[in-house]
């Protein structure tokens, strides 16, 4: 998985919005990952929430996003790798992982910021959009900063039998 938009290099392959599909990367094992991100970022999105919101109610909302984030950062880093994407755990590759996050926390901290400005929506609906946007830039991150299983990386490498 690639950066941005990009026209196919090969044969078999599909690039657009940070999601690449290669004639090895089947709809299944992708909805594998998203169903697996889904579990990890489901519980880890639920507990971080939960604290979110209950730690707005004794701190300001931007510390109170960062204590939940980090805590959300720690299970997500030990999850993501090896049962979402199913990638060897690499120490560069989950510092690259922790960067992206933390990148992410930047736009959260953004958007609560965009949010807040000038009203004073509840803590439930700050949450919510805050973890609206940021999710779907988590897996992409994830996605893309995370290798193949040799599995797979060893099936695109292989050409087509009957070639």
């Amino acid at each position: 998985m690639r950066f941005g938009l990009a026209a196919a290099s090969r044969a078999g392959q599909w690039r657009a919005g940070g999601l690449e599909l290669s004639h090895s990367t089947t709809l299944g094992e992708l909805a594998g990952q998203l169903g697996r991100f889904v579990i990890v970022g489901g519980t880890n999105t639920a507990g971080t929430l939960a604290l979110f919101v209950a730690l707005q109610l004794v701190c300001a909302a931007w510390l109170a996003y960062s204590i939940a984030f980090a805590v959300g950062l720690v299970y997500s880093a030990c999850l993501t790798s090896r049962w979402v994407f199913r990638s060897p755990t690499r120490a560069f590759r989950i510092a690259l992982l922790i960067a992206w996050y933390i990148g992410v926390y930047g736009v959260g901290e953004a958007v609560i910021a965009v949010v807040r400005h000038g009203h004073h929506p509840s803590a439930i609906i700050t949450a919510f959009i805050t973890v609206t946007v940021t999710a779907p830039l988590n897996f992409v991150g994830a996605r893309s900063i995370l290798p193949r299983p040799r599995a797979l990386a060893a099936k695109e490498e292989r050409p087509p039998s009957g070639t």
